[in-house]
């Protein structure tokens, strides 16, 4: 079967909801009782560091980054939860952002095996 090279926003639609799944699933595997880190402020962090790596090293053009990480944080713990956490969520991503917490982290090797597999492994 032939793969469908997407160009422009349709290029950016698909490398954002592979980058949800992956994230999804990775945090999923790695943390079965998901609801006890759903205000993790490393997590936050984590994930804010992951969306920039990836919209700097994809070279995504018109991505809002904060929509990307409430489609993440949706997809992990619900839109209820969403909604009902976004006062705590912004006010940290805005703490992380002013104390310089939040940046692309490209020599980190873990980053880097966890983009590899995101990118690179062929399903």
């Amino acid at each position: 079967m032939d793969t469908v090279n997407y160009k422009g926003n349709l290029k950016n639609l698909q490398l954002e909801n592979l980058l949800i799944k992956s994230i999804c699933e990775q945090i999923k595997n790695d943390f079965p009782n998901i609801e006890a880190i759903k205000l993790n402020v490393e997590l936050i962090n984590e994930i804010c560091n992951i969306i920039e790596e990836v919209v700097v090293s994809k070279k995504l053009k018109n991505v809002v980054k904060i929509d990307l990480f409430y489609k993440i944080y949706a997809s992990l713990f619900g839109q209820p939860n969403l909604d009902m956490n976004k006062h705590f969520i912004i006010s940290t991503i805005d703490y992380l952002h002013f104390h310089n917490r939040i940046k692309t982290i490209s020599k980190t090797k873990k980053f880097l095996k966890f983009l590899k597999n995101i990118f690179f492994t062929k399903k």
